[in-house]
């Protein structure tokens, strides 16, 4: 090329062409690129599930995780919320042998979800491991009590040693430790979080007010940066959840606490 004048007349046309091509579906709305809005749209116009949860009539029903977006599993306490997002997790990792998974559960220690995960992955509840309480059906299938102890065990082995490396456990309950750990988890590859529960985030100031609505503008906030679904358990409230309800669904009344998570979630 003939100098810096002869380089500009090929590049321009070249730009404007790019932008013609190229311009519209790389423009952002948001934190999104109009081709990822696209692509978004084709995948719940046809039917198609975004994230899976491995539940077929869920996924059926609600189309799947959002991609990117804070999701709720409301429930009244003890009917397996907790069981429900280990599942949801542990789907993500056999769907898929890189993909990665962050939990937070405070209110659960590192071993005790070990081996709850030992569990759900052999079909053999700790409690019967503990007591050696077999059912028949386990006892015609493991043919004795120490073969079924030795397959719990050898599943513990397997979550402790190879699952953990992918299934990324976390105990902090404050939410700048939270974001903290999260971007680092982000860094590793993760591409789907839980919290067990959401109700760890409800904060108070020195007076007692509650200020969680800063913690929901945080994880919001955030969703739409990491692009990553957030998954949070929040608790439904005996005195307010009405049984006789036609309709199952929660409203923000029925949740402990605010509300306002739900009011901050898309599913």
């Amino acid at each position: 090329l003939a100098g810096r004048a002869e380089l500009r007349s090929l590049l321009l046309p070249a730009l404007k062409n790019a932008e013609k091509v190229h311009g519209l579906l790389d423009t952002k709305i948001g934190s999104y690129s109009v081709s990822e809005i696209r692509e978004i749209a084709k995948q719940v116009i046809s039917s198609g599930v975004l994230i899976p949860t491995g539940f077929f009539e869920i996924d059926n029903y609600t189309g799947g995780l959002p991609i990117a977006d804070i999701a709720l599993v409301c429930a009244l306490p003890s009917v397996g919320k907790s069981a429900f997002i280990r599942s949801v997790r542990v789907h993500q990792l056999e769907r898929n042998p890189n993909n990665k998974v962050m939990l937070f559960s405070p209110d659960q220690s590192i071993p005790e979800i070990m081996m709850l995960l030992a569990s759900q992955r052999t079909g053999i509840p700790l409690w019967r491991v503990r007591t050696k309480n077999f059912t028949k059906p386990m006892l015609d299938h493991y043919t004795s009590p120490e073969r079924i102890t030795k397959a719990w065990g050898d599943a513990l082995d397997e979550c402790r040693l190879n699952l953990s490396k992918r299934f990324i456990l976390s105990e902090a309950d404050e939410v700048p430790e939270i974001v903290k750990e999260l971007r680092v988890g982000l860094d590793k590859g993760v591409m789907m979080c839980a919290f067990d529960y959401a109700q760890i985030l409800e904060l108070e100031d020195e007076r007692g007010r509650d200020i969680d609505t800063k913690a929901i503008k945080v994880f919001k906030k955030g969703v739409a940066q990491w692009k990553i679904p957030l998954l949070f358990a929040v608790q439904l409230a005996k005195s307010k959840f009405d049984r006789g309800r036609k309709s199952g669904i929660p409203t923000p009344n029925d949740i402990e606490g605010t509300g306002r998570y739900y009011q901050a979630s898309n599913q």
